[in-house]
């Protein structure tokens, strides 16, 4: 399921960059519902090709199911093609990243809850400079010191747990300022964030049973930053 999901990570990562968008209370839910049903299509048209191509137990032994399943149906040539495709792609996946992700950095510096540095805009292209290069730079480091499966375990497992805690917030703050202007709305509010909570609760659990290893190093990496948090935070609160 791990796997599963993390085809659809970074749904998220548009709202980051909410302070720069226009119409963004249009925009958002347009973007991210639209967005997630083309996936959702593209994904399950591109499956029922490789159980075509491979069946299902070629599905489920090949590492490299686009290229394998190119060279079986077209020519070894077409299937290093799409490898190339598939390059170009992660390429694109990874400049989408860094645009949205160093937003949260610099909103944390601007906040008063992470070093100051990361709150400086670059004074001709007017965007988060240190923060960009900061982010490259700690993926080097996570990209030399982990495996593909290990990464992206840690990234899907701690995420949903932090997706819940955002689901359950919206209880909160309607209860703590409930004549507060909302500019976006929680279509059949209480049940699809109680059902989404439901859902995220379960893949941490099934992770936690699954992959207890995984899954307690990912604890582990974001209780590392809760003194951090503690710090700045308490700091903050001082000034």
């Amino acid at each position: 399921m791990i796997s599963v999901l993390w085809a659809y990570e970074g749904w998220q990562y548009v709202s980051f960059s909410a302070g720069e968008t226009r119409n963004a209370q249009r925009n958002f839910p347009l973007g991210l519902l639209s967005g997630t049903v083309a996936l959702v299509g593209i994904y399950l048209v591109t499956n029922i090709a490789y159980l075509a191509a491979l069946g299902p137990s070629g599905v489920a032994t090949s590492d490299r199911l686009a290229a394998t399943a190119v060279a079986t149906v077209v020519s070894p040539a077409a299937a290093k093609l799409v490898a190339v495709m598939i390059l170009i792609s992660i390429f694109s996946a990874a400049n989408g990243t860094m645009l949205t992700a160093p937003r949260v950095y610099y909103a944390m510096a601007a906040d008063g809850l992470f070093f100051r540095r990361f709150a400086e805009v670059h004074p001709r292209f007017k965007t988060p400079a240190f923060a960009i290069i900061a982010g490259a730079v700690w993926s080097a480091v996570l990209a030399a010191t982990g495996t593909f499966e290990q990464l992206l375990t840690y990234v899907v497992f701690i995420g949903w747990i932090f997706y819940a805690l955002a689901a359950a917030s919206i209880f909160v703050y309607r209860r703590r300022m409930p004549d507060a202007v909302r500019p976006f709305r929680v279509p059949f509010y209480p049940i699809t964030p109680l059902l989404f909570i439901a859902a995220a609760g379960a893949l941490v659990i099934n992770t936690m049973v699954t992959q207890p290893g995984l899954a307690a190093i990912g604890f582990g990496i974001v209780l590392l930053g809760a003194p951090a948090y503690f710090i700045w935070g308490g700091r903050n609160k001082k000034e």
